[in-house]
């Protein structure tokens, strides 16, 4: 899962564990590392293709997209 949503997916990650269920992951999209302008879309992109090349995502795990 791919979202901005910060303050609600953190939580539902913290239920998640608390309940010893797992997801699939999470990127989590800071604003005010890509902020919502015609510019940062090729950002983002070249963002999550560098995390997909590097070896993606483990299940359960909570990234913090960077640039």
């Amino acid at each position: 899962m791919v979202t901005r949503n910060i303050k609600d997916f953190i939580n539902l990650d913290s239920q998640y564990r608390a309940n010893n269920s797992t997801h699939a992951g999470l990127v989590l999209v800071p604003t005010k590392t890509f902020p919502e302008d015609r510019y940062s879309l090729a950002a983002l992109v070249r963002a999550l293709d560098k995390l997909l090349t590097q070896g993606g995502l483990d299940s359960g795990a909570v990234v913090f997209l960077q640039r």
